[in-house]
């Protein structure tokens, strides 16, 4: 079968022409390649070195601003600690 990448679907056959055109099953199997190359395409960008790195930095990011909000988090309850205390004090 050939390949029709990107192509418009004309799942009927032409009155007067009955080999133009596809059948549905045609059309489904040419879609599902399509879909398969578009992923091997994917596959093959994901697995190079620049990309991997690009995640990586992204999780170390990641990490670092879920560190931060921890450290906002312990200095704000500790702020809401000494106003008790100082409050209690009085």
């Amino acid at each position: 079968m050939a390949r029709f990448a990107n192509a418009k679907w004309i799942v009927e056959a032409h009155p007067n022409n009955p080999r133009i055109g596809l059948n549905c099953e045609e059309a489904r199997l040419a879609v599902l390649m399509d879909i398969r190359d578009e992923l091997q395409a994917l596959n093959r960008v994901m697995q190079c070195r620049n990309v991997s790195s690009g995640f990586r930095a992204l999780a170390k990011i990641a990490r670092r601003d879920e560190q931060a909000f921890e450290r906002r988090v312990a200095a704000a309850a500790r702020k809401r600690a000494n106003r008790a205390a100082l409050k209690a004090r009085k």
